[in-house]
């Protein structure tokens, strides 16, 4: 009798879980489920490949600078985390001095959104730690929902305008 009394207290509870987490996965925009997507807000990431070639105006040495970018959107926090590769960069290149996530299209320069890093707070090595910043819910939600309208890039003294970049996908 006491073992049928657990398994029924047992059952009751995955049932009372079940019922409390079902609606969360079918709430609106605002609390976590795109429903244009079916796709569910809160924490995702994506690795991107970094280069030289991708860079606006193009880096002269293409593909020969090059590494990669882990971003992680996390919405319920309200910040994006990266961490950064092995980065191959020509012999005599320094190393990156600023980081950003900009506004802009494949084939587009454009405007820092997301500053990752300056020089004060540089890596002095590649791979890097996790490197976590605060964005506003808006922008979060903007990268999230098109995210191919964003790029990461490093910058160094001698590519001011970028060395290498990688265009963020979607999921």
């Amino acid at each position: 009798m006491r073992k049928s009394l657990l398994t029924v207290a047992a059952a009751a509870g995955l049932v009372a879980t079940v019922a409390l987490a079902g609606p969360v996965a079918a709430h609106d925009d605002d609390h976590g489920h795109d429903k244009d997507r079916g796709r569910q807000r809160g924490r995702h990431h994506q690795t991107i490949r970094l280069s030289g070639a991708q860079e606006v105006p193009v880096n002269v040495h293409g593909n020969d600078d090059r590494g990669t970018v882990t971003v992680k959107l996390d919405d319920d926090a309200g910040r994006i985390c990266v961490r950064f590769g092995p980065l191959r960069l020509t012999a005599g290149e320094p190393l990156p001095n600023a980081a950003h996530i900009h506004r802009g299209v494949a084939g587009v320069a454009g405007p820092v959104v997301v500053p990752l890093f300056a020089a004060a707070t540089a890596p002095t090595s590649y791979p890097t730690g996790r490197i976590c910043v605060a964005v506003a819910d808006p922008l979060l939600h903007e990268i999230d929902d098109n995210p191919a309208g964003f790029y990461v890039n490093l910058h160094n003294a001698t590519h001011p305008s970028g060395v290498v970049r990688g265009q963020l996908k979607g999921t």
